[in-house]
């Protein structure tokens, strides 16, 4: 009895633990959202994001600005729209998250 109540607290801690992990990773996600991020952050953390930016001819990848440059001053910079690249940008994470899950 001891043991079913032990396998049980042990249970709900696991459960915690990846819900935690989950929203974590979620709100990762959503500080993409967030224009002030700077572009080199976004690259190093988001690696699958480089084609998004390729796809606007920003070449903001390897750029020596980019370490200084948030989202906002890149799309300032390029004359982009901020709302539709940030989108992309959320696209690219999303999909490249959801393929490493099924793998």
């Amino acid at each position: 009895m001891i043991q079913n109540k032990v396998a049980g607290f042990f249970g709900a801690i696991v459960q915690y633990t990846a819900g935690c992990l989950r929203r974590t990773r979620d709100q990762d996600r959503m500080v993409l959202i967030d224009k002030t991020l700077l572009v080199s952050e976004i690259l190093a953390r988001y690696p699958q994001t480089v084609p998004v930016f390729l796809k606007y001819q920003m070449l903001c990848v390897g750029c020596l600005v980019a370490p200084f440059h948030s989202i906002e001053d890149a799309c300032l910079e390029h004359d982009l729209d901020e709302d539709a690249f940030r989108a992309d940008l959320t696209t690219a994470i999303a999909q490249a998250t959801q393929t490493d899950k099924s793998a």
